[in-house]
């Protein structure tokens, strides 16, 4: 396998250093032929030793640049490899952001449709139940009542959007109630029990007078 910059360069610092060592062998062998007046004969081997690390310490600058400039490119070529899966991730990410926008658009259209529903039965069932009932006016088919009811439900279900329960979703404020459980369906059942109670006993009086009209008794 070829060697990259990096480790030519690295091989020729072990070389150098390899001469160094030899260098400073024979160095201490002459100063001690110094020292004792004795011949050296490898004064020949150090000129030679010295020549090779000064050519060496040339080309270890020279690899040295050349493995800075091969590693540069190749942290180029990974921040681009990089950068595009990061772009990649992103597209597929806002991809997904509006399926989902989309399917809450879809879910508050469905949403509000069915509380416009609700406010149409409200009136069809208030224009039998409020001449019946004799009341002037029926809270749990109020159309305000209505409003506030649902709309402090739907608020309280952007609750986990809140996670510092200040009671607020962009401009959406409600009264935080956090542990509270609900039911939509038991609550409304609620209301609407008591005036279907009433409404049932006048039907019946109602009934039984009529009945009374109608066998003509």
């Amino acid at each position: 396998m070829q060697q990259s910059a990096r480790e030519r360069h690295q091989a020729l610092v072990t070389g150098k250093q390899t001469l160094s060592d030899n260098l400073a062998g024979l160095r201490s062998q002459q100063s001690a032929a110094l020292i004792n007046g004795t011949e050296f004969a490898h004064g020949a081997d150090i000129r030679a030793l010295t020549d090779d690390i000064e050519a060496l310490d040339a080309a270890i600058t020279v690899a040295s640049d050349a493995a800075d400039a091969e590693e540069e490119r190749q942290r180029a070529a990974s921040n681009i490899e990089r950068r595009q899966h990061d772009l990649q991730q992103f597209d597929g990410k806002s991809e997904r952001w509006l399926t989902i926008v989309a399917h809450v658009e879809a879910a508050v259209g469905t949403a509000v449709a069915g509380l416009a529903e609700l406010h149409v039965l409200a009136s069809e069932m208030e224009s039998f139940a409020l001449p019946v009932s004799g009341e002037r006016v029926l809270p749990s088919l109020n159309h305000q009542n209505i409003g506030i009811r649902m709309s402090e439900r739907i608020a309280r279900k952007l609750a986990p959007l809140d996670p510092a329960s200040v009671g607020a979703f962009g401009i959406i404020r409600w009264q935080p109630q956090p542990g509270v459980k609900e039911d939509w369906v038991v609550d409304e059942r609620a209301q609407l029990e008591g005036l279907i109670g009433h409404l049932r006993r006048v039907s019946e009086q109602y009934i039984a007078e009529q009945s009374v009209i109608a066998r003509g008794d």
